[in-house]
């Protein structure tokens, strides 16, 4: 009996711990993010301004996409509108099927990489000041 209460202890405790460390990852990422620019690998860095596209990411795994202006179509969400996103560890996420490494640096930027051992793109993004 004993035993089995021990193992269920330890089941509750490690369940906990999992739902917090992904409820701070989510935070993290919640906000609306200036994208900066675009580095496709091989192809020539696009660079952005300030409000060009904006990409709202919400706490209810969605992304909300704003572009004002015209984009290359190898830009990732390169329409306006609303896309999905699933975090999948505290350093990557899949956004519309797409897994990304992400890192954040002093909380103010955000960098998305897909394959970048391998000249995947990068896009940078600023954090929108509230």
């Amino acid at each position: 009996m004993k035993t089995i209460f021990l193992i269920l202890s330890l089941f509750f405790i490690t369940s906990c711990n999992k739902n917090d460390e992904t409820n701070q990852e989510t935070t993290d990422l919640v906000g609306s993010w200036y994208l900066m620019s675009f580095n496709p690998g091989f192809g020539q860095t696009e660079n952005y301004n300030t409000g060009d596209i904006i990409w709202t990411i919400n706490s209810n795994n969605s992304i909300n996409v704003t572009l004002n202006v015209t984009t290359s179509t190898q830009l990732p969400l390169n329409d306006n509108g609303n896309y999905s996103y699933n975090i999948i560890s505290n350093d990557s996420v899949n956004i519309e099927n797409i897994d990304y490494e992400y890192q954040i640096e002093e909380e103010q930027t955000l960098k998305l990489l897909d394959s970048p051992s391998s000249d995947g793109i990068i896009l940078t993004f600023q954090k929108v000041e509230n």
